[in-house]
């Protein structure tokens, strides 16, 4: 589990082999998953597979925080 603060205006375009689960603290943004599109905004959660093509678009003034868990664990994750 980690907690990922992104400035307002960040983009994100990549995929890892793990699964991703997040939940929104503060903030909104896009958030593409391969050729889906979706709104989040605080409260929300979601769920990218494993090996996805996916970004994050932040577009609220403050920013976006979101507290994240990777299954298994990624390696620069861990402690």
């Amino acid at each position: 589990m980690i907690v990922f603060k992104y400035e307002r205006g960040e983009k994100t375009d990549h995929s890892h082999p793990v699964e991703q689960m997040g939940y929104v603290l503060s903030g909104k943004a896009s958030l593409f998953i391969e050729d889906q599109e979706y709104s989040l905004k605080v409260g929300d959660a979601y769920y990218i597979p494993g090996g996805a093509r996916h970004g994050f678009n932040v577009n609220s003034e403050e920013g976006l925080e979101l507290i994240e868990v990777y299954t298994p664990p990624k390696p620069e994750n861990t402690y």
